[in-house]
């Protein structure tokens, strides 16, 4: 079997994943990583003396959570307006392969005395294999069935006004106006009658709509610099781009972009193969604003005949 490998790249502006528009989550895989800081978790962004932990959002095809190992090394991100972003001098922090894990994370310091604006992130995660890592080739995993996703991962330092992380926890989910809440236990199989929420199977022309509510507080003022013949620094409000993934069913579109506090509302289309006895849907919600903030929320379902 050839192994799995995908290159995740989630710069400070954004993420770019191997998710094409509506598709399924198949396979292991990376949805995202949240930047936090000790002692301070809503910060976003980092500054010099911080301890930081990076929390990598992974996922699996089914109801089990994927183990996964990871190798990473940081530094100081050279400064780039395009391309991949590069290092400026050595790694100062390393992460050795760790054993296996459902969620995987890589804890460091940031120099006290470091000039840089933006800190970079260079690994792997290896689904069902041992990583190799090298800052003279490419990461990969030893296995050859193994899963394999390469990270190049930037963030900001900030020195005045830091950004803050959106947050989805506080944030209501409707299913169909029904509310959705989080289950403690996700049944591999076998949901019809359970707890999770119950949803009847409906035809490809008759989908479903999950609506996401937002705050103020998820999208921050900031000043921006405006480039032009004259640069200038604007007042401007984030906006929020939320992607949406199932194990499921289908998506109309990978991501939605929010611009004022009205509910984001995806329709989503049903599984067309339904066991008598019911089939378990996980989904997940991925919010970022752009400047490096982050948050997620995971959902389940039973689709019943």
């Amino acid at each position: 079997m050839r192994r799995a490998l995908v290159v995740v790249a989630l710069f400070a502006g954004g993420c770019v994943m191997d998710l094409p528009t509506g598709v399924q989550v198949e396979r292991p895989r990376v949805l995202g990583v949240r930047v936090d800081v000790d002692g301070d978790p809503e910060r976003a962004a980092a500054q010099p003396g911080d301890s930081l932990t990076l929390r990598w959002l992974v996922v699996g095809s089914g109801t089990e959570r994927p183990e996964w190992s990871t190798a990473m090394a940081v530094c100081a991100a050279a400064p780039s307006n395009i391309g991949i972003p590069t290092c400026d001098g050595a790694p100062f922090a390393f992460q050795l392969p760790t054993p296996p894990t459902s969620e995987p994370s890589f804890s460091f310091e940031v120099p006290t005395d470091t000039e840089a604006t933006e800190l970079l992130v260079l690994g792997v995660l290896c689904s069902g294999g041992t990583p190799v890592f090298s800052m003279d080739d490419l990461p990969s995993c030893e296995e050859e069935e193994a899963v394999a996703e390469r990270v190049i991962f930037s963030f900001p330092v900030a020195r005045t006004a830091p950004n803050r992380h959106p947050s989805l926890s506080d944030e209501a989910l409707t299913f169909d106006d029904a509310p959705w809440p989080a289950s403690d236990a996700v049944p591999d199989s076998g949901c019809a009658g359970g707890d999770l929420l119950q949803v009847e199977a409906r035809g490809e022309e008759d989908p479903s709509f999950i609506r996401l509510t937002t705050s103020p507080d998820d999208r921050e003022v900031y000043e921006e610099l405006v480039l032009g013949e004259t640069p200038r620094v604007e007042e401007t409000r984030e906006e929020l781009l939320v992607s949406h993934v199932a194990t499921a069913g289908l998506f109309t579109r990978l991501q939605s972009e929010v611009f004022d506090e009205a509910p984001v509302e995806v329709p989503w289309r049903h599984p067309e193969e339904i066991p008598a006895d019911g089939l378990t849907v996980r989904f997940w919600f991925v919010a970022r604003d752009q400047r490096g903030g982050m948050d997620w929320v995971e959902r389940a379902l039973c689709v019943v005949p």
